[in-house]
């Protein structure tokens, strides 16, 4: 019986090695969004934010993997033609900007959903730290997500998603 792919264990192999990989992971904090719940910096008569973000939201600390640019050949092809439609990133294919960034992310325990867009990830000091980095976190980018496409294994279960983000600037 052939041994099967598993994407989490190539994934966490790279970012965190094995017996045969050395690591390239550094750590990343994504922050999700709670779209709908409002934050203690919403003024509702004034309809924006003073002070802070607009929403409550969650920071997971993971460990990823990442390059620069955008998604190179994400478009499906169907007999050598694009599907139009096969994928929501279909119109950023083959596209490179220095000013993005690409992330591969181990689906873990720790994530409370997948990311969606809209959703940030910051980079941090102690990123390429062994051990998981201790608050207080400095971050030394911050990425707006554009798109997450999600690699279902058996069964239809996650394993990896891949979070590619526009670098933002001004803003925490």
């Amino acid at each position: 019986m052939p041994r099967w792919i598993n994407l989490r264990h190539h994934v966490r192999a790279l970012t965190r090695g094995d017996h045969r990989t050395v690591s390239q992971g550094k750590w990343i904090v994504i922050r999700m969004f709670r779209v709908g719940q409002y934050s203690q910096y919403w003024d509702s008569n004034r309809k924006e934010a003073i002070g802070g973000p607009k929403w409550l939201y969650d920071d997971v600390l993971v460990r990823a993997i990442s390059r620069p640019g955008s998604l190179v050949t994400l478009a499906r092809a169907t007999k050598g033609m694009p599907v139009r439609g096969a994928d929501p990133l279909y119109g950023v294919a083959g596209m490179d900007d220095p000013s993005q960034k690409l992330y591969a992310v181990e689906v873990t325990k720790d994530l409370t959903r997948i990311p969606k867009i809209g959703d940030r990830v910051y980079e941090i000091t102690a990123d390429g730290s062994a051990s998981r980095p201790q608050p207080p976190l400095h971050a030394t980018a911050m990425y707006d997500v554009l798109g997450v496409v999600v690699e279902h294994g058996d069964h239809g279960r996650a394993e990896v998603f891949y979070v590619y983000g526009q670098k933002m600037g001004g803003e925490s």
